[in-house]
């Protein structure tokens, strides 16, 4: 993996962690608004505060790569 690639992956990593902590705070009645704010789906911040209510020991950095495999946010 180049020095570049990694750099990418990392920014990437960065969004999701980013993501994962304003879906976290929010509340599900928000859930519309955020996700224009945020620039995601509604359904997609319901899948994230599902996936994170079920895997509550793992951290931020964890979730985030979690994430990345299953929602495209792109």
């Amino acid at each position: 993996m180049t020095l570049l690639m990694r750099d990418n992956e990392n920014k990437l990593l960065g969004k999701y962690m980013h993501l994962i902590d304003q879906v976290k705070k929010l509340d599900v009645k928000d859930a519309e608004i955020a996700a224009k704010i945020l620039g995601i789906k509604e359904q997609q911040i319901y899948e994230i505060k599902d996936y994170i209510a079920e895997h509550p020991e793992m951290d931020e950095d964890d979730l985030a790569e979690h994430i990345a495999y299953w929602l495209d946010l792109d």
